[in-house]
């Protein structure tokens, strides 16, 4: 019975996935570096800003992005990154204000560089490889073929 005042309650976070065994699935550890703080790219005009955050189960590495042009925002999405166990590769989802984009790791290249065969849906369709290289806890870049790369930068830095 209720003595008239408000009572605390407290949320508990989910369970960790019995698959998952609170541990990342497969090879999505490697990118365990990019959960935490917000990941910024400069670039003419404006800015693209990325975090990353695990799911309960760290079963996906969830993203949200947004796209800055001389301090407005003119584009919001989101994704995720995942392990494919049947295929035994990394995969990406992600929507950017209109247009679908679907990654999927190629063969695995070396240590703290991932292959990407991206695929982009909405403004017609086209597909491009992109390479991402992590270059320390702060600082990864994401190139594709014939730009030059971008670099992101955590802010703050761990």
């Amino acid at each position: 019975m209720s003595s008239g005042r408000f009572e605390e309650i407290r949320i508990l976070p989910a369970p960790p996935s019995p698959s998952s065994n609170g541990k990342p699935l497969g090879r999505l550890g490697e990118l365990a570096f990019l959960a935490g703080g917000t990941w910024v790219s400069l670039e003419e005009g404006g800015s693209l800003e990325e975090s990353f955050a695990w799911d309960a189960g760290m079963q996906s590495l969830r993203t949200m992005m947004v796209r800055k042009v001389n301090g407005a925002i003119v584009a919001m999405g989101q994704g995720l990154f995942t392990w494919d166990a049947t295929a035994e590769r990394l995969m990406s989802a992600s929507f950017l204000s209109g247009t679908y984009f679907s990654s999927r790791e190629l063969t695995p290249s070396a240590p703290d560089r991932w292959r990407w065969l991206c695929t982009s849906i909405g403004q017609g369709a086209s597909e491009v490889e992109a390479l991402m290289v992590r270059i320390d806890e702060n600082t990864f870049e994401m190139s594709f073929r014939g730009v030059p790369p971008r670099v992101y930068r955590r802010e703050p830095p761990v």
